[in-house]
């Protein structure tokens, strides 16, 4: 059986969509390695105490009272946003939703490279610790 002008045609837009998707994925992949990693403001912990610094004073109080350390990590795009925020382990589901969130709210970070390019990034494992 021959393949007529019309298989070609679907194969050349098949190679094309499969190429497209490929480099979407690229575009979206998040990397746990690269060549400078994100930074945020000076200092170590500096991080982390603006994430504390954006929880509520209602949580802080909470996540005070029950004492205890939450470990999280960071998805941080090329842009230098917080895209989303993984709890690895943590205190009580609103005092990590509220920490999600205050993570999601930082401005300010520089973002990842791989060869002087911006890439998106995990920056993981963080840690918050909440004395009783």
């Amino acid at each position: 059986m021959s393949r007529g002008l019309g298989d070609v045609y679907k194969r050349q837009d098949e190679d094309t969509f499969n190429s497209a998707l490929e480099a979407v994925e690229r575009e979206n992949r998040f990397y746990r390695s690269c060549s400078q990693p994100p930074s945020y403001g000076r200092g170590f912990g500096a991080l982390e105490r603006a994430i504390a610094d954006a929880m509520s004073p209602e949580m802080i109080e909470k996540a005070q009272n029950i004492g205890g350390t939450i470990r999280f990590e960071l998805y941080v795009t090329k842009e230098g946003t917080v895209k989303e925020a993984k709890i690895l382990s943590g205190i009580s589901d609103d005092v990590d939703a509220d920490l999600v969130r205050a993570a999601k709210s930082l401005t300010g970070i520089t973002p990842g490279k791989n060869n002087g390019a911006p890439i998106n990034f995990v920056w993981g494992t963080l840690s918050l610790r909440f004395k009783k």
